[in-house]
């Protein structure tokens, strides 16, 4: 019996130390549908914190080397590039189709992710350069949301503090053509300054291509002409977005509440939901909402007055914490601290049973 619960809505409702390439490196899966060790990422990259996917390459960012994983004429080729700029691993650092983002001490590092080894086609600054009055980066904490953000125009959002002030740095990064070898270049910076004794940021998301950011007093957001806003009281520690519908979940000592967006770029309270929703990380996969917490995985849907949550099968995967899933060549992978799994998209969201 599948495991279906309906949660209901209460109240109103790099780094060139050395790269390997390896031909057809397409790793063959056994006929099982479980779980399966990816064995072509054991050793130095066994521990992987985070993962993208194309449609023609799979990235993976470990302890201490990139990966990239890409598919031509059906085969699947790997190549590890040694990541030279070290970066606080307690920290999700985030990766999207073009560049990944690394910061460390007061080195923010900006790189392709087909030349992740090319000095002169990626980026790195010392902050106190863009900002004389750099102090620390405020990263969010690793099981909350990635440390940085990046939306789909190459624009990226970097928390950090200085004495007194809460800080947030907007840079455009264009990318050349394959002419200019493809390089990186920084079109535009601007720096928001708050001024607070509190410089934590709780977490960073993108909806569309806004930024939101929670922190103490709430949640703010920059649109898209660069405008900082504040958006609700209520921190927003996840968010989803399910069909057309924006979704943000806020999370208090006593109880977890649902918000809900608008066209005009509001957001509402739709009343108290489980609290088990602000523990799961979410991820579309196959266009259905997965959320993921440790080693458990569920299918996310739309039902009258609520959500219906289905608990997956998670054979083969159970025990190992799940940092990201990502969708490639026909195989959702799960990258974790302890091995990268896949599974056939088709068996995925099988749901668990009661005797598993």
């Amino acid at each position: 019996m599948e495991k279906a619960l309906t949660f209901l809505l209460f109240s109103t409702l790099i780094f060139l130390i050395g790269c390997n390439n390896d031909d057809d490196d397409t790793p063959a899966i056994a006929d099982d549908r479980s779980w399966q060790l990816d064995e072509r990422f054991l050793l130095e990259t066994k521990v992987q914190y985070n993962s993208y996917a194309t449609e023609d390459n799979l990235y993976f960012l470990g302890r201490i080397r990139f990966s990239d994983v890409s598919l031509e004429n059906d085969v699947e080729t790997v190549t590890q590039s040694s990541i030279r700029l070290g970066f606080d691993t307690r920290k999700k650092m985030p990766i999207s189709s073009k560049i990944f983002l690394l910061g460390d001490d007061h080195r923010l590092g900006i790189y392709r992710t087909e030349f992740p080894v090319t000095d002169q086609v990626n980026l790195s600054y010392d902050l106190r350069r863009i900002d004389p009055q750099f102090n620390q980066f405020e990263f969010p904490p690793f099981f909350r949301s990635d440390a940085m953000v990046i939306n789909s125009k190459n624009e990226c959002l970097i928390p950090y503090s200085t004495d007194g002030h809460w800080n947030l740095l907007w840079m455009q990064i264009e990318i050349k053509d394959i002419s200019e070898l493809g390089r990186l270049d920084t079109v535009s910076t601007k720096i928001f300054r708050e001024p607070s004794i509190y410089t934590h940021t709780n977490s960073l998301h993108v909806a569309g291509d806004e930024f939101f950011i929670s922190r103490f007093d709430g949640t703010y957001r920059i649109n898209e002409a660069q405008e900082l806003s504040k958006v609700a009281d209520a921190q927003f520690t996840r968010m989803f977005t399910l069909g057309q519908t924006s979704y943000a979940v806020s999370e208090t000592a006593a109880v977890s509440q649902i918000f809900i967006g608008d066209q005009n770029g509001n957001w509402n309270q739709l009343g108290n939901i489980d609290r088990n929703f602000s523990f799961l990380k979410y991820v579309p996969i196959a266009d259905q909402l997965i959320g993921f917490n440790n080693s458990q995985l569920f299918l996310i849907e739309e039902a009258a007055g609520g959500f219906d949550i289905t608990e997956l099968d998670n054979e083969g995967l159970d025990g190992n914490e799940i940092n990201s899933l990502a969708l490639f060549n026909g195989r959702v992978y799960a990258s974790t601290f302890s091995g990268v799994f896949s599974k056939a998209v088709e068996d995925f969201f099988e749901a668990k049973t009661d005797e598993e």
